[in-house]
């Protein structure tokens, strides 16, 4: 017998006009009956509260909330888990995203009942960037379902596996057992539900099932790279649980991969940075020349821990 669990679709939303109808149509259209859409407008100034009410008074299984006061991008995700939300299991779907696969919760809510030793179940996605390409990413396995444990997906992020996190279905009393969305970062949502997977066993669910889009406002250079500098800290949390199941030189292998993977890129943005204030231009200038030389002392300890290994 199929088990008929609620299913939480959270929608944040923050002046997302443009998107939000499509992105509730998206959830609408999802062939699973079970289920509730919960819109969480951290206090929009534009028509998204009109636009969200419309489909609400379309819609009994739509709820609206509106935060009294803007808190912010992370707080409004753990308000709606926290305080909205009531199914035993949830997706999260930013407000200008999309799911794309109509059958994705009632294939995953079947896939997670015949494994309940399971705490989550992650699809793929597809990134639309503002030039309008589509990059897919997919996991790097032989079938389209298949069962690991939480440790071997954390540690084999991005070589083997890919995050996703509107392709990702999860248990939410797992979830609000285990500090989600705590840390006030730009992936605060990988790394709650990378802590999460380390529990337990997870399914992986190698089909297309989201689409992220970049849409987001740009903000001041500055401001950004502070911001990326900040978000490194997912690498120590998470490692913190994960060197609890492998070994010392795994452990040490994986945490200089991720800091090398995300410094990278940091390191090549401040290379097309003009028209800087002279401040801005010597503090980046200060950045890089601390990236350069981290970004090398990485690399020589990671070919070195490869030599030890093999």
């Amino acid at each position: 017998m199929e088990s008929n669990f609620k299913v939480s679709i959270i929608i944040p939303t923050y002046n997302q006009e443009k998107y939000i109808g499509r992105t509730i149509e998206s959830a609408i259209s999802q062939d699973y009956s079970n289920i509730e859409i919960i819109i969480a407008d951290d206090q929009s100034t534009d028509k998204t509260e009109a636009i969200a009410r419309y489909y609400e008074n379309q819609d009994k299984r739509i709820i609206y909330f509106r935060n009294r006061l803007n808190i912010g991008r992370v707080a409004n995700y753990k308000k709606a888990l926290n305080n909205y939300a009531t199914g035993e299991y949830v997706i999260n779907l930013d407000g200008d995203d999309l799911l794309l696969d109509k059958t994705f919760i009632s294939e995953g809510i079947k896939l997670l009942s015949k494994y309940p030793e399971c705490n989550l179940i992650v699809g793929c996605k597809q990134s639309k960037r503002e030039n309008g390409k589509l990059y897919k990413r997919e996991h790097k396995v032989k079938y389209e379902i298949i069962k690991i444990s939480g440790v071997e997906f954390v540690t084999k992020l991005f070589s083997t596996y890919q995050f996703a996190h509107v392709g990702t279905i999860y248990s939410r009393s797992a979830a609000l057992s285990g500090e989600f969305y705590e840390k006030n970062i730009i992936s605060s949502d990988m790394e709650s539900i990378l802590r999460l997977a380390l529990k337990s066993d997870i399914l992986i669910y190698n089909k297309i099932v989201a689409q992220w889009n970049y849409t987001g406002y740009n903000e001041s250079t500055i401001q950004k790279f502070d911001d990326a500098i900040d978000n490194i800290k997912w690498i120590q949390s998470v490692g913190n649980e994960l060197r609890k199941h492998i070994g010392v030189f795994q452990f040490l292998k994986w945490r200089i991969k991720m800091k090398y993977r995300y410094l990278t890129p940091i390191n090549e943005s401040l290379k097309y940075q003009k028209f800087l204030k002279l401040k801005q231009f010597r503090l980046m200038l200060k950045y890089r020349i601390l990236l350069l030389f981290i970004l090398s002392r990485i690399k020589k300890m990671y070919n070195k821990l490869n030599q030890e290994i093999q």
